[in-house]
């Protein structure tokens, strides 16, 4: 099991920017850079090309209401990028629920493991 934990990512909706050709937006070039030093600062073991399942347990950053699975995309794709998990096409099962914390817990669990509890 790999447990990571990340600043409140930005919305899938906000992560580019540009017309024809799109680009990272500020937002998520500042988000990327703050859950990078985040990431870098935690003990995690890569896990590889096998089955996985991800737990994502989000903070409500403010009272406004949200699609809580436009938030999984910018930290999947930086797991990837930091070799966390090889791809996120491993991810096989996801759980998504809000929780009473700040940021976001990811708990990331080979689906073998899973299975024997």
């Amino acid at each position: 099991m790999t447990i990571i934990v990340l600043p409140f990512p930005p919305s899938v909706n906000v992560l580019y920017a540009g017309r024809g050709r799109r680009y990272k937006s500020k937002r998520y070039v500042r988000w990327e850079i703050e859950a990078r030093n985040a990431l870098r600062s935690q003990p995690f073991t890569p896990l590889g090309k096998i089955p996985l399942q991800a737990h994502y347990r989000f903070g409500r950053p403010d009272a406004r209401i949200r699609d809580i699975c436009n938030f999984i995309k910018a930290p999947d794709d930086l797991m990837v990028h930091e070799g966390v998990i090889a791809d996120d096409s491993w991810i096989h099962h996801y759980i998504v629920e809000w929780d009473d914390i700040e940021g976001v817990y990811i708990e990331i669990t080979p689906l073998e493991a899973r299975k024997a509890r």
